[in-house]
């Protein structure tokens, strides 16, 4: 063999070897570019996360707030409600022989008694 096919072969194989590394390069260059990527993809997900509980957290405290406000200016006439639910639950008839004769007095004065207290 002449030196021109040895130098021939020589080269042949280096451009062979300089092909087969490059391609190894690339693709652990596209490797590492996805992982970061998904690494990038991961973070910005659970910081969206993150971000979204806390508006919920938010939220719910101000509906907390909320709720609390309007319990508590409702709370006399619920208690007032339940005082008149169990006397009538514990309202004897006047009449045993006319229980509802009895009942419908019973009611009268209750209706009697919110006109004179809610004109």
């Amino acid at each position: 063999m002449n030196l021109t096919a040895i130098l021939g072969v020589m080269l042949t194989l280096s451009i062979m070897a300089n092909g087969w590394l490059f391609h190894q390069r690339d693709k652990a260059i596209a490797a590492e570019a996805t992982a970061a990527q998904l690494n990038n993809d991961t973070k910005n997900a659970a910081k969206a996360c993150t971000d979204s509980v806390n508006v919920l957290v938010q939220k719910g405290d101000e509906r907390q707030t909320r709720l609390e406000a309007a319990l508590k200016s409702i709370a006399p006439k619920v208690a007032q409600d339940q005082r008149s639910a169990l006397s009538a639950l514990n309202a004897k008839a006047d009449n045993v022989a006319d229980l509802c004769g009895s009942l419908q007095r019973y009611w009268q004065g209750e209706i009697k008694r919110d006109r004179e207290s809610n004109p």
